[in-house]
């Protein structure tokens, strides 16, 4: 699982905001100002600034990019795992078995997660890392289905093995 959409696409729409921000700003400029800043320093600075101006949206992009592309949640019929991406260089990856879930929390909060269905999760295992937190991930509900599904069965399975155990060491 992944973020929901909406998350990315907030940041998106301020990205195309802040790009097209400039070419507005020198659109209403009075034709004095631009003709000093057409010539000579002057031009050079303002092409420099815009450069720079550029560059830096253009990896704050890339960060939110890489942010929202490597945190990732997995949940399997064995484990729960949380990849989540920090910064540029840093992450955290942690797992926990499913049975050792002991509950699951499903939060939607406010107008738009809830018309967009999408909320965090909450997983409080037995581990040492106590509460897995799956954020602003698509409908929570069903994945709250999804984890005590797999947590139920993953407790049967493990109490079916656990008495073929012992009845074979009876035998």
């Amino acid at each position: 699982m992944r973020r929901h959409w909406f998350i990315p696409f907030k940041f998106v729409s301020l990205f195309v905001f802040l790009i097209i921000l400039p070419p507005i700003i020198y659109a209403f400029l009075p034709l004095a100002i631009k003709e000093f800043l057409s010539f000579g320093a002057p031009y050079i600075f303002l092409v420099l600034a815009l450069s720079v101006y550029y560059l830096i949206l253009w990896l704050y992009f890339f960060i939110i990019w890489i942010n929202y592309y490597l945190d990732v949640w997995i949940v399997t019929n064995e484990r729960i795992i949380n990849i989540q991406q920090l910064a540029l260089f840093k992450r955290i990856v942690s797992e926990q078995k499913i049975t050792r879930v002991q509950d699951v929390t499903s939060e939607v909060v406010g107008i738009i997660p809830t018309f967009f269905n999408f909320g965090n999760i909450y997983v409080q295992t037995a581990g040492t890392k106590e509460r897995f937190v799956f954020e602003q991930v698509p409908h929570p509900e069903e994945i709250k289905r999804v984890i005590l599904s797999a947590h139920g069965e993953a407790v049967k399975e493990q109490g079916a093995e656990f008495t073929q155990k012992e009845n074979f060491g009876k035998i």
